[in-house]
């Protein structure tokens, strides 16, 4: 569902940056309207709710929809923790995840001249972050010259934010001595404890502004410039 979401925006936004490109050639616009249009259209769409959505035809703002949707599917049937405020809490890691995931997908379709190139692209970088994300490589044992993907990882702080989020408080029926017993044991076991879920929110919008501002920079950087 990641990888479908920020492909989306990747295949909608790099197109869309050629007829863009005339526009500013013409100096009909400058780009901060362009780029404010862009984020504006997609954050509005998100915010109609499932019914409304249904009667869109800009189904390719719908996925932090998506996210949520399969989210409470997905929530009962794993038999995670069944509380209001657990799955409040999840709900908006997930959500932030998508904003940022969303985001990463402007900046690499702002990146690159073609589609071609950017749906090459942005399937490499995510799973460079999904394979420093916490559950394959712990973060401990992370090179140190590669210990920066990590904390850039949009994929790590959601993992680490929905570990939190499950683990916190939780008792395990145990056999041995050696068994783990609570659910803050297992959390340190993974190096994901320690910090607080809101912690992981701001990390995951840091993350956001990064790929945001990086996306205006390149806009910039790339505006053509007008005929003498």
């Amino acid at each position: 569902m990641l990888f479908n979401f920020h492909l989306i925006n990747i295949q909608c936004f790099t197109p869309s940056l050629k007829l863009d490109c005339v526009y500013l050639y013409q100096c009909m616009y400058s780009n901060d309207p362009n780029f404010c249009s862009f984020l504006s259209i997609d954050k509005m769409v998100t915010a109609i709710n499932t019914a409304m959505a249904a009667l869109t035809k800009t189904l390719r703002y719908l996925w932090e929809l998506h996210f949520l949707m399969f989210g409470t599917l997905l929530y009962p049937m794993a038999g995670l923790h069944p509380t209001v405020s657990r799955f409040g809490k999840f709900c908006g890691i997930v959500t932030v995840e998508s904003f940022a995931a969303s985001a990463m997908g402007l900046t690499v379709g702002a990146m690159v001249p073609t589609t071609e190139a950017a749906m090459a692209l942005g399937p490499s970088l995510m799973t460079v972050f999904i394979v420093f994300g916490g559950y394959y490589v712990n973060a401990d044992n992370t090179p140190i010259i590669f210990r920066w993907i990590p904390r850039a990882s949009l994929i790590r702080w959601a993992f680490q934010g929905l570990c939190v989020n499950e683990f916190t408080g939780l008792k395990f029926d145990c056999q041995h001595s050696f068994d783990i017993q609570a659910g803050e044991q297992a959390l340190e076991r993974y190096s994901l404890g320690g910090t607080p879920i809101s912690d992981t929110i701001i990390a995951q919008i840091r993350i956001l502004l990064f790929w945001y501002s990086t996306t205006y920079i390149l806009l910039e950087k790339n505006k053509p410039k007008p005929a003498a």
